[in-house]
């Protein structure tokens, strides 16, 4: 009895097609996790009305970030709107929105380090490599001195 081995081109053939079976299930993009609608924006108003920290949908891909201004010294450094006061223990979870090109507006950031702000801009929706929430080009910020809730 004679015992056939397998050709070579056989097995480089099965080993091609495992291989780009692999690659296939490895490339596909990872489901998006359903996110929460945004709230509308909250007009700032007078007379110290509390605006609650959040991410607030503008109209025309245009947000608005509310909350504690804050640089965050992970991944390069960065500055972020975030939900927790100063003095508050944070955690990656806390960041309501990251502001891209917020050094090119002017604005002495480091005066506003630790205050309850507003930030506008475009939301951006590209690939980023901070990983710490959610990106807008920011156009504008400004301290809410009359808003602030308490921690």
């Amino acid at each position: 009895m004679r015992i056939r081995r397998p050709r070579t081109r056989h097995m480089l053939a099965a080993a091609g097609v495992i291989l780009a079976a692999l690659l296939a299930a490895c490339a596909a993009p990872p489901a998006a996790p359903p996110s929460a609608p945004t709230p509308p924006a909250p007009a700032p108003r007078p007379g110290g009305t509390v605006i609650r920290p959040g991410l607030y949908d503008l109209g025309n891909g245009r947000k608005r970030a509310v909350g504690y201004l804050v640089h965050r010294t992970i991944e390069g450094g960065f500055w972020a709107v975030t939900q927790t006061a100063p003095g508050q223990a944070a955690t990656s979870t806390t960041n309501i929105a990251v502001l891209v090109g917020a050094e090119g507006l002017g604005v002495d950031l480091k005066a506003l380090d630790g205050r309850y702000v507003a930030a506008e801009g475009t939301a951006l929706n590209g690939v980023s490599t901070r990983m710490a929430g959610p990106e807008i080009g920011v156009r504008s910020i400004a301290p809410l001195t009359d808003s602030v809730p308490n921690p």
